[in-house]
């Protein structure tokens, strides 16, 4: 049950994981861990705290594939992403006081669309790392995961005026970091020190701190937490209990 190249396709995946054999289980893991965890960075900030909740994923993904209906090429990769998406949530509701804001009868004016261009794609995911959670959560659930302010109300338990004045601020602080990272990055140009020394990191701090300070970096949310064998191995040994 392998495709041309020796791949195995979506729907051989689907079949062998449900019967728990184990180099499917391997390549599953091999084959998503680093999107899924670039899924869950956008939520969970805390590194440690990221391994905690992919594990949790991997273990239901694993548990539950025999449930799922395939319906063609991308629909293991679209559920595998709910579920990260779904268990990052209740990580950050159970762990965090994130203090979404209800307004009654009037709504805050929309920031502008933060402009992006020119900024590196690391120090946007630093960015996003450091906005409030409830901001986080918000933002990454329109923005990333297309949802409307209806379904994020549902999802989070919160009012539809409150999840447009999450996005509202958390737009509105992206927008003056981004602005802050621009301007450090000229003065360095001025100054002639922008040649080899490192760029200004984004973030909470980045205003305030030194150039090199700041939120974690991104490259280490989007990196594999972990070796994928000894990871499924892991699993294994959660599945036969």
């Amino acid at each position: 049950m392998k495709a041309d190249g020796g791949v195995y396709s979506e729907s051989d995946l689907v079949s062998l994981v449900a019967r728990r054999d184990g180099k499917a289980m391997k390549s599953l893991y091999d084959r998503y861990v680093e999107y899924l965890s670039a899924v869950c960075a956008r939520y969970v900030a805390d590194n440690n705290d990221r391994k905690d909740v992919l594990q949790e994923c991997f273990i239901r993904i694993f548990t539950s594939l025999g449930k799922f209906e395939f319906r063609g090429e991308g629909s293991l990769k679209a559920w595998m992403v709910r579920i990260v998406v779904n268990e990052s949530l209740r990580f950050l509701k159970k762990s965090s006081n994130y203090g979404f804001i209800e307004y009654e009868d009037t709504l805050p004016d929309l920031a502008d669309e933060p402009e992006a261009e020119g900024i590196p794609d690391d120090v946007l995911n630093d960015m996003i790392l450091s906005l409030p959670p409830g901001y986080r959560m918000v933002f990454n659930l329109y923005v990333f995961e297309r949802k409307s302010h209806k379904e994020i109300a549902a999802m989070l338990g919160i009012g539809e005026s409150s999840s447009a004045s999450q996005l509202s601020r958390a737009k509105a602080l992206l927008a003056k970091w981004m602005k802050e990272y621009r301007d450090r990055l000229d003065d360095w140009r001025q100054q002639g020190l922008a040649a080899g020394v490192s760029r200004p990191v984004g973030g909470a701090s980045a205003g305030r701190d030194s150039l090199s300070g700041g939120v974690p970096q991104a490259r280490n949310a989007f990196k594999s937490f972990g070796k994928g064998a000894a990871f499924v191995a892991s699993l294994f040994l959660c599945l036969s209990v």
